[in-house]
């Protein structure tokens, strides 16, 4: 992503309003936060929630999460295909959803913890009682 100033979406107020109102998209969102391509499994793992929750924020379910406000929905998150198997799903965060998650971060800073996904210095993984850091805070 370049330096420039990040200008809002149109549909920003929308997006922001989804978002906020949704913590489990927010927390996958932000758990895609350094670009890989992630399973779900692999963003329910980190981030403790339950792999429905994450297919919900992410793809959208009939009863739970509507789809027409799903990550993918909104292009903040886009799917790719995993080679070797045709059956799992990848997802990777878009440039417009890193400009979105920065524009919520920087707007509403007290929302989220830092940290990265990646590698196993995580709060998450390094088995103590820290709460894993895509959470947000109480």
């Amino acid at each position: 992503m370049s330096n420039r100033a990040i200008r809002p979406p149109p549909n920003w107020f929308f997006i922001k309003r989804m978002l906020c109102r949704s913590k489990s998209r927010a927390v996958v969102l932000s758990a895609m936060e350094s670009g890989e391509i992630f399973s779900v499994a692999d963003i329910a793992r980190e981030t403790g929630m339950a792999r429905n929750s994450v297919v919900g924020a992410i793809r959208g379910m009939q009863n739970r999460f509507v789809e027409s406000v799903s990550l993918l929905s909104l292009g903040l998150v886009g799917e790719v295909k995993i080679e070797g198997d045709s059956r799992i799903r990848g997802y990777k965060i878009t440039e417009s959803g890193l400009g979105v998650l920065k524009l919520l971060k920087n707007e509403r800073p007290k929302l989220y913890f830092s940290g990265s996904m990646s590698g196993s210095g995580s709060a998450h993984n390094a088995g103590n009682d820290a709460p894993a850091p895509f959470l947000f805070k109480k």
